[in-house]
């Protein structure tokens, strides 16, 4: 089995359907969730009467692996082709798995991906991962190489399971004379695109917002938030601690869905 990672596979039960250019490329009742080594988001594993097999083109394995694809022994590399499209490695067969297959989640590569009716983005949910996001009256107060940033008596807190809790700031207790915007986008399968992001004077990012989160975390809305890893922080007074999330291959782009 593999190792290193939060769980072990985890039976799923959602309708899950994957879709390029309107044909149903995937359409299952029933799938794996499993976790690659040191990668702790999930990915599905199919049975393979769920994937259109007509669609499947068996190939030869990438010279280098991409984010998107599994780190673990692979059995048989498949493109997928329709409509003239081909989606390079889009699916495989694992050697711990032989009755399922991998498909890519990889921007750009399928059209639409939903969990019942519910379109999803980035990655599968995650049945272990819960999120609060909550309004307070604490004092925050956000300082950046000793200059003060951010200020507020209405935060609202984040919390999301493994991570550092996230200060979502209201936009008009920002001071934004020291940061810049960024061209940096990311996404979140929980609170959707996040479309501006900030960074200090050396383009590091260190503040992002979502304009319009899904729901339920509307409350987030424009407010903007600081990476705790990069910033001072305090709340009433007390100041919090830097913590060091730990990073894991494809973080760069990942970075939003961990925040």
């Amino acid at each position: 089995m593999m190792t290193s990672s939060p769980h072990e596979p985890y039976p799923s039960f959602k309708w899950v359907r994957g879709t390029v250019d309107n044909t149903t490329v995937v359409n299952s009742h029933a799938q794996l969730l499993v976790w690659e080594q040191e990668i702790p988001i999930p990915r599905y594993l199919f049975n393979r009467s769920d994937v259109a097999h007509h669609l499947l083109r068996q190939t030869r394995p990438p010279k280098t692996l991409g984010y998107h694809h599994p780190n673990g022994p692979v059995d048989a590399w498949f493109d997928v082709v329709l409509n003239g499209r081909t989606i390079r490695h889009g699916a495989w067969r694992r050697t711990e798995f032989p009755d399922h297959l991998g498909v890519t989640w990889e921007e750009g590569a399928f059209d639409l991906w939903q969990e019942e009716d519910e379109v999803v983005v980035e990655h599968p949910h995650d049945p272990f991962v819960h999120i609060d996001a909550l309004p307070s009256s604490r004092v925050v107060t956000v300082s950046h190489r000793g200059i003060t940033v951010a200020s507020s008596d209405a935060p609202i807190l984040l919390w999301e399971t493994g991570l550092p809790v996230r200060y979502y700031i209201p936009r008009e207790d920002v001071d934004f004379t020291h940061l810049y915007s960024s061209a940096t986008r990311s996404t979140c399968p929980y609170k959707g695109f996040a479309t501006e992001y900030w960074c200090d004077s050396s383009g590091t990012d260190i503040a992002w917002s979502y304009p319009q989160p899904f729901f339920p975390y509307r409350n987030i809305a424009n407010r903007v938030a600081f990476l705790n890893e990069s910033v001072d922080i305090t709340a009433d007074g007390l100041r919090q601690p830097r913590p060091e999330t730990k990073t894991w291959p494809g973080r760069a782009r990942l970075l939003n869905t961990k925040q």
